[in-house]
Order: C-alpha cells, then sequence, then structure tokens
C-alpha cells in the first residue's frame, strides 16, 4: 500500500483502508483531534486502534529528494543512489570534480590532499600526526607548562576546529540518502542550498579557505556547470527501510506509553514494542495533519543498505529562477 504524504486523498484512502473507517468518519474526527494539543492521543482516544496489531510491513512512503547535475543525471543513471563516502570513492562526476581542483580524498588514511597538502582527519581524542603548522604545538602545554588535555587542544587549536564539521560528515554521521516525506513545494525545493549546489562542497570550501587563507570557489564553480538546472526525484521506499520510524526512539518514553493500553499485547519498555506500534503511530502523526491541509514538513532517513532501483525512480528537471 502506497502512502502519499504530498497527496491529500492518498491519505485518506490508504487510512480508509488500514483503518477500517470510510471517509465520513476518517475525516471530521482528524478535523477534530488537530484542534488538540496532541492530536494523535485524541485520535486514538476516540477511535481506539490495536497499534501492534495493524501490519505496516508492505506500507510505502513516496519520497522527494532534490539535487543537482552538471551532466543531466547521465551519472545518476550509471550510479544510483549513494552515500557521501562512495561518492568521494568511486569515478563520479563530484570526485572529478574536486580532483581538478586539486582535491581528492584518502577516507582509509582519514586524510584530504589539497594540492598537495595533506589534511589529517584526527578524531578529538586523537594527538596529531603532525603540527598542520609545521612547528612544535601551541597548545599542548599551558602557561604552567602542564599538558593540555586533548578536550581543550580539540577546542583551541584552529587546525583541530577547523576539521569538525567535515570529519562530521565522512566519519560519524551515517551519510543516509535524505528525503522529503512531506511538505509545500516551496519547503521542498527552497531546502537548504541543495538546488544549487551539494551542501558538502559549502563545508569543504570553508575549511579549505579557512585552513589556507585561500579563495576557493568550489560553490560558484558547481553552480556555473549546472547551467541553471537541478532535479526532483520521486520514488517509493518501504516503512521499515527509514531510520527510526519504525524503530525504538531514544526518548520521549512517556509519550509513547500512554499507547501501551490499546495495544493487544503487554508492553514494559519502547524495546519490546514492534515495528507496527511506532510505524502506525508515525503514520497518524502526519496523516491526521494532512488531512487537515495542515501540511508539516517531514524527512527521512533511508537506511544505507537498502537499494533503490533507478528503473523506479522518476526525474523531474526544473530550472532555478
Amino acid at each position: 500500500m502506497k502512502v502519499n504524504f504530498f497527496d491529500k486523498e492518498s491519505v485518506i484512502k490508504a487510512f480508509s483502508e488500514l483503518y477500517g473507517m470510510n471517509e465520513g468518519e476518517l475525516i471530521p474526527l482528524s478535523y477534530k483531534a488537530n484542534l488538540e494539543d496532541d492530536p494523535t492521543h485524541y485520535f486514538l482516544e476516540h477511535y481506539p486502534i490495536q497499534l501492534d496489531m495493524i501490519d505496516i510491513s508492505d506500507i510505502e512512503l513516496h519520497c522527494k529528494h532534490i539535487t543537482t547535475s552538471f551532466d543531466r543525471m547521465e551519472s545518476f543513471k550509471k550510479y544510483g543512489f549513494q552515500t557521501l563516502n562512495k561518492t568521494l570513492s568511486q569515478e563520479t562526476p563530484l570526485k572529478k570534480f574536486l580532483s581538478d581542483r586539486g582535491i581528492s580524498f584518502d577516507l582509509e588514511e582519514r586524510k584530504i590532499i589539497y594540492n598537495g597538502k595533506i589534511i589529517h582527519l584526527v578524531e578529538g581524542d586523537q594527538e596529531c600526526k603532525e603540527c598542520f603548522y609545521g612547528k612544535e604545538c601551541q597548545y599542548l602545554k599551558s602557561i604552567f607548562s602542564e599538558k593540555e588535555p586533548l578536550g581543550y587542544r580539540d577546542f583551541a587549536c584552529p587546525y583541530r576546529d577547523s576539521i569538525k564539521i567535515i570529519r562530521s560528515k565522512l566519519f560519524h554521521d551515517k551519510g543516509e540518502i535524505e528525503v522529503h516525506l512531506s511538505g509545500s513545494f516551496k519547503d521542498v525545493h527552497d531546502y537548504s542550498e541543495v538546488k544549487y549546489n551539494p551542501e558538502f562542497l559549502v563545508t569543504l570550501e570553508n575549511m579549505i579557505n579557512k585552513l589556507f587563507d585561500e579563495k576557493v570557489r568550489l560553490v560558484r564553480d558547481w553552480r556555473n556547470l549546472t547551467g541553471g538546472k537541478y532535479y526532483c526525484l520521486e520514488f517509493d521506499i518501504n516503512i521499515e527501510d527509514f531510520e527510526y520510524i519504525t524503530s525504538s526512539p531514544q526518548n520521549d518514553w512517556f509519550w509513547y506509553n500512554q499507547f501501551f493500553d490499546i495495544c493487544a499485547n503487554n508492553y514494559y519498555s519502547l524495546e519490546e514494542v514492534n515495528k507496527n506500534f511506532y510505524g502506525n503511530l508515525y503514520l497518524l502523526g502526519v496523516g491526521i495533519q494532512i488531512i487537515c491541509d495542515d501540511i508539516p514538513v517531514k524527512y527521512g532517513q533511508i537506511k544505507n543498505e537498502v537499494e533503490i532501483p533507478i528503473q523506479n525512480v522518476d526525474i523531474v528537471e526544473y530550472s532555478i529562477k
């Protein structure tokens, strides 16, 4: 069953089928619920659903993903969706674009090479392999000649401070494909800078310019190559293939706990509850707002192991106005 949060009628049809409600029940209750502080709680108070028993395993959510290209998406048709690290490692347009400007990555050795100069991406709790500034670390010892802790040096040293964001993107973030699951046209198409250039280029450009006191223009160069075009990719993904939507959250225990009583089984912790419980609460939370034309902005992170067949992706070209 497909649920398209960008299409109100799709939500009404899916909810009617999934929860056994006709439109005469669903729409008025949704409007009443949406006036409350907790719409989902109000909805379930007046229409109890055994959240853990209604199977959501065949639910597919409609996704939108904005991207840019300077080869009219030919490379995407060849490589498909890729994580950032794979994009930087394989022979992709992004890798070539950076190579043409003297920038390359050795992710196994955790380093970036810029015009022959090495940027070591050391962790916050690791000593530098060598001082980037070519001298003894001036942040190594305090005025009392005592060795400063790494935590202080990671904050005080301009070099270590400059690499933090890019280090996080490459080695700590999971690098999932991020999509919009709900939102207006403006919410989707004007999100961040993605219709102009990859966000990563902004991070990389800022780091290089800070470290080398230069004026690298990665963002400008990329935008010049795209010819004022960008693309919206649309496709459907199973609800279980997203991070967090059908899994135990790290917080909000009290909010989730209030729904245990309407489950078919007894639960005493969030870890015990099944995917149906979380998935149905997510669907209701977003869907109630959509039915009431109160469109929320919702994002999704697709798990890295999920393969998205290119033939299932609709590619729509837009011009930047």
